[in-house]
């Protein structure tokens, strides 16, 4: 973590999965997800995506580092209960992810902070680029709409 702006709720950081010589923790990958897709519940990729994944169409959203699309990642940005959802930029001020969870380590930080232990986790802004991409919409007869491939012309800031 570079610092944070407590009063607008937005971190910055520099994300890790990006250098993995920055992280020695495995990194969430779009294969990965489709490996628990089970078309149930949570498990339930939209088939755009999932058809996205199986042929590795991941237009800009790859990460160059990883050869593939993460899913999410971890950081010490420190985070409390009410933050979900809460925009968490890169040390360039650019928006990478959406914190949504803390490890069960980190719960006590609210009382006893420690960077040590713990650990904020964000969805990566890849993936929900790519479903966006994807447009993801219901039609009246319940079949999953989308555009084409990924591989348009889409420029990132990573």
């Amino acid at each position: 973590m570079r610092g944070t702006d407590g009063s607008n709720e937005i971190s910055t950081h520099q994300r890790p999965n990006d250098d993995p010589s920055l992280s020695g923790a495995p990194t969430p990958t779009a294969e990965g997800l489709l490996a628990k897709h089970t078309g149930r519940g949570e498990f339930d990729a939209p088939d755009a995506v999932v058809a996205a994944i199986r042929v590795k169409d991941y237009g800009p959203y790859v990460a160059p580092a990883l050869g593939t699309l993460p899913v999410d990642f971890m950081s010490t940005v420190d985070i409390t209960n009410g933050n979900s959802g809460s925009a968490t930029l890169n040390g360039r001020g650019e928006f990478v992810g959406l914190a949504f969870d803390g490890t069960l380590e980190g719960v006590i930080s609210d009382w006893a902070p420690d960077a040590d232990r713990n650990r904020s986790i964000h969805v990566d802004s890849r993936l929900s680029r790519l479903a966006q991409h994807f447009s993801i919409a219901r039609s009246k007869s319940g079949v999953l709409a989308s555009t084409t491939s990924v591989s348009a012309n889409f420029r990132l800031p990573f």
